[in-house]
C-alpha cells in the first residue's frame, strides 16, 4: 500500500503540472489484500479537484481503482481512441489499451453472477442494447466460460440469477444505487 501511495503521489504531481487538476496527497489511499485466489490485489481511492472546483477536500469526487496481477485476459486487448471533444485534444487523438467488446460483455456477466449488484445488471443490459454490430454471442459465451472457470464459479443462467438470495435486494436497490447516477433510469 505504501509503495502504491508514493507512486500515485508522484503521478498526482505530474497530473497537476500538466493539467491543473489536483489529486491531494493526503486523500490518496491504497489497501492491499489477499484475493480469493490467494494472490495480492489492491483497492485504491484517489480524490481530485479540477480547475473550477472550489469545494472543501472532504467533498471531492473520487476515483476507485481495483488492481490485480492475476486476472485472466481471454481475448487480445484493443487499442481504442478515447472520446475527448475538448480543444486541448491532441491532433492524433488519445489512444488506450482496453478489453474487446466481447471480453467486456463476458466480464460484466461474470461480475453480475458473482455479486448481483445493480450496476452490473445495468451494464449488461446497456451493452446488450447499445453494443455495436460486432456482437459475437458465441465469442462472448466462450470468453465467459473461460472467465468462470478461472474464478471457479458456474456459468450463470437466468434461472441461477433469479434463484440467488441477493435477487430481492437487487430489485430493491435498483433505484437507490443508480437513480442519482443517470438522468433517466429505466425501471427494473
Amino acid at each position: 500500500g505504501n509503495f502504491l501511495g508514493s507512486v500515485f503521489k508522484e503521478i498526482a504531481d505530474w497530473v497537476y503540472e500538466g493539467t491543473g487538476i489536483e489529486l491531494p496527497h493526503e486523500l490518496i489511499r491504497f489497501d492491499v489484500y489477499t484475493n480469493p485466489r490467494g494472490k495480492l490485489s489492491a483497492e485504491g481511492r484517489v480524490s481530485y479537484r479540477g480547475p473550477l472546483q472550489l469545494s472543501p477536500r472532504r467533498d471531492l469526487p473520487r476515483m476507485k481503482l481495483d488492481l490485480t496481477n492475476d486476472e485472466i485476459l481471454v481475448l487480445k486487448p484493443e487499442i481504442r481512441e478515447l472520446h475527448h471533444p475538448y480543444s486541448d485534444r491532441p491532433e492524433e487523438g488519445i489512444h488506450v489499451q482496453c478489453y474487446s467488446f466481447e471480453e467486456l460483455c463476458a466480464e460484466k456477466i461474470r461480475a453480475l453472477a458473482e455479486r448481483l449488484r445493480p450496476r452490473d445488471l445495468y451494464d449488461v443490459i446497456h451493452l446488450f442494447r447499445h453494443g455495436n454490430e460486432r456482437k459475437d454471442r458465441t465469442l462472448i459465451f466462450s470468453t465467459l466460460k473461460k472467465k468462470c472457470e478461472f474464478k471457479n464459479i458456474t456459468i450463470p443462467t437466468i434461472e441461477s440469477l433469479e434463484n440467488k438470495p441477493e435477487r430481492t435486494e437487487l430489485e430493491i436497490e435498483w433505484e437507490n444505487m443508480l437513480g442519482h447516477q443517470l438522468p433517466m433510469l429505466p425501471p427494473f
